[in-house]
């Protein structure tokens, strides 16, 4: 499905693509993987990691990753984590929180590390119960990437490369946090380094990136979480979802500032970025019904005027357990290298991606969603959908590769010679604070 080259203001967002995935979609990410000049886009879920050619959308691979017998792939991020010129995948699981390093060549994934190699404190490679996000960034400004991973009971890992290996260079605990699910790494205070943001039970929480120590919180932001200068006057923003709205947090004075009220449900995961490529950044959010009605939503906000500009339909495809089950992760890039942004949306039961083509309308009424048809549970009734080649391979997850796969050696001709390098979102955050006052914000 493609979106025709031009159209009115109702084409604000164009549907170019959905595909049914079973149950739990969780990691997106985008990324030009094999630096062939098309994007890849990454998928994680119950089941399975699985990647997309950009533009045509083909399945290019379909792998269980983990050693549990129902694995999910709750976070993915993408970067050349070990300065090596390639690509890596690095994903986190539940249950029994481990991480895993990938390189994928186009032709096949094949796996560099996983946290069973850590050892002592960690055995068996489990860092808690669940990573729920990752980021890859050098937090501390000492000139090496390092992993950052949060973990819903632990809290937060910073793991830097050792040699072949990875290593835990600081840990933050929360104190058996079990809410703790949003993450985001930025320059909110001017620093040579950056900050660790995260919120959850506690609210949002802000570490100082090389100690990971608390900077400063403000209770009640239990949600979604990204950071932009949304009002163009070169001082970051944080947008945080509650359960009643959307909140705007000034870094200078550390307050809320602002907010976009709505009805009662969850808002799990923001985005922010140019989505539009007007000039002036939106940041874009997830809605997840938990009133009584399936489904749920994406809406993008203009964030100087914070005019909604855009609202999705109903993102359902019929798999519905509870209330809760509705859209809840989403990630902007350009995924088909025709210079516009798309925004992919995982629900329970498939993904979405949305062209953003920009206009003036409010809210989409023209764009009709088919109906899918319920996604049924498999024999065990645990979980709807199916996984693609299983690649468990009992209690060593070293050894969890495909088997049309063998683990990457020194000489190996398949991977030699690449330089690749990820396709990114363009880059949203500021970098320098001044204190601004609600007025200031309102004028700006």
């Amino acid at each position: 499905m493609r979106c025709p080259s031009s159209g009115t203001p109702s084409d604000y967002a164009c549907l170019e693509w959905r595909a049914p995935l079973g149950w739990g979609p969780w990691g997106l990410r985008i990324a030009d993987l094999s630096q062939d000049g098309t994007p890849e886009i990454v998928v994680s879920n119950l089941g399975s990691l699985r990647i997309y050619n950009g533009v045509t959308h083909a399945e290019l691979e379909n792998v269980t990753v983990g050693t549990h017998s129902d694995p999910w792939v709750r976070a993915v991020a993408i970067a050349d984590v070990d300065g090596d010129g390639r690509t890596e995948i690095v994903v986190g699981t539940h249950p029994y929180a481990g991480l895993y390093i990938f390189e994928w060549d186009g032709a096949g994934l094949a796996l560099e590390w996983d946290s069973t190699q850590l050892g002592a404190p960690w055995p068996g490679g489990v860092l808690g119960a669940s990573i729920e996000a990752l980021e890859v960034a050098d937090v501390d400004a000492d000139g090496t990437i390092e992993i950052v991973a949060l973990d819903i009971e632990s809290g937060v890992y910073v793991l830097s490369p050792a040699g072949d290996s990875y290593a835990v260079e600081r840990w933050q605990g929360f104190l058996s946090c079990r809410t703790c699910t949003a993450l985001a790494v930025a320059d909110v205070d001017g620093d040579p380094g950056l900050e660790v943001l995260t919120t959850g039970g506690e609210g949002l929480r802000v570490f100082d990136g090389a100690s990971l120590q608390l900077e400063w919180n403000i209770p009640g932001l239990p949600y979604g979480i990204d950071v932009g200068d949304l009002n163009g006057d070169g001082d970051p923003e944080v947008v945080v979802g509650t359960t009643t709205a959307w909140k705007i947090v000034d870094t200078g004075t550390r307050s809320v500032v602002a907010e976009v009220p709505g009805p009662f449900h969850n808002r799990p995961d923001v985005v922010v970025g140019d989505f539009d490529r007007d000039g002036t950044v939106e940041f874009g959010g997830v809605i997840s019904q938990d009133a009584g009605t399936p489904g749920g939503y994406m809406e993008i906000f203009n964030g100087r005027t914070l005019e909604r500009e855009w609202r999705s339909p109903n993102l359902w495809f019929g798999v519905w357990i509870n209330d809760d089950m509705g859209a809840f992760r989403a990630f902007a890039g350009d995924a088909d290298a025709d210079g516009r942004v798309e925004v992919l949306v995982a629900t329970y039961g498939g993904v979405y991606q949305f062209q953003i083509r920009g206009g003036g309308e409010s809210e989409l009424a023209s764009l009709r969603i088919p109906n899918e048809p319920p996604t049924l549970p498999r024999g065990d009734g645990t979980s709807p959908g199916t996984g693609g080649t299983s690649v468990v391979a009992g209690d060593a997850p070293r050894a969890i590769v495909t088997v049309r796969l063998a683990a990457r050696t020194a000489d190996d001709s398949c991977l030699a010679g690449l330089a690749v390098m990820p396709c990114t979102p363009p880059p949203f955050h500021a970098t320098s604070v001044q204190p601004r006052t609600l007025k200031a914000w309102m004028i700006a």
